[in-house]
């Protein structure tokens, strides 16, 4: 119920119903259990969603801990709880502390579910968008080209995917210089640009299509 919540974005009501359910949960299950560890997850989430990353940090921390002494080995589960806490230290400012979760998670997608998998996909843009935070800039351009051309291949099934790639493809272009290049993909982006786009991404998009502007011009 808690999960349908958070969909629903009824963060408040969510976040109650998972401290509760993890109070419980650790006094009657091993501290090893998956319940522990999903619902470590969630409220993390809930909290990252809701930006309060500094809370959401040991919740997350905890369900990687949890998530990797249960499972034992590569698992989507695991994958997921270093996807997000990765996604946490990021938006904290810790991109440093980020990037090696973010590569663990992406490399776990990989192996678990195929390298041109969507969850795969994502975790790669993720990577690469921290690579450009640390300045790794040839690096994250070499992430996000093979994202962007996985993420090509599955545009049908997944066009939002796809836009996000090219986003930071773009970011990764203008931060080597090619501002042409860069262009392009914005314009490709607005050009199949849904309706119903979520507000932070079009403001990404009008960040660097503002900085563009400005730098064409000289």
């Amino acid at each position: 119920y808690a999960s349908l919540l958070r969909v629903q974005n009824r963060m408040a009501e969510a976040e109650i119903l998972l401290r509760d359910a993890l109070a419980i949960q650790q006094e009657v299950l091993d501290p090893d259990h998956r319940s522990l560890g999903n619902t470590s997850r969630v409220l993390g989430m809930v909290l990252l969603r809701t930006e309060r990353q500094a809370e959401a940090i040991p919740f997350l921390q905890q369900a990687v801990n949890v998530n990797k002494r249960a499972y034992g080995g590569d698992h989507r589960q695991i994958a997921d709880s270093l996807s997000a806490l990765a996604s946490a230290y990021e938006a904290d400012g810790q991109a440093e502390v980020a990037e090696p979760h973010a590569r663990e998670a992406a490399a776990m997608f990989a192996r678990t579910a195929g390298p041109e998998h969507p969850w795969s996909i994502d975790a790669n843009v993720r990577l690469g968008h921290i690579l450009l935070e640390l300045g790794r800039v040839s690096e994250a351009t070499t992430v996000l080209e093979t994202a962007y051309e996985q993420a090509e291949n599955r545009a049908a099934e997944n066009p939002e995917l796809l836009q996000s790639a090219r986003l930071w493809l773009a970011e990764a272009r203008f931060a080597n210089g090619d501002w042409a290049a860069a262009d392009a993909l914005i314009a490709s982006i607005r050009t199949e640009l849904a309706d119903d786009a979520d507000e932070q991404f079009v403001l990404l998009i009008e960040d660097l299509s503002l900085r563009l502007s400005v730098y064409g011009e000289d």
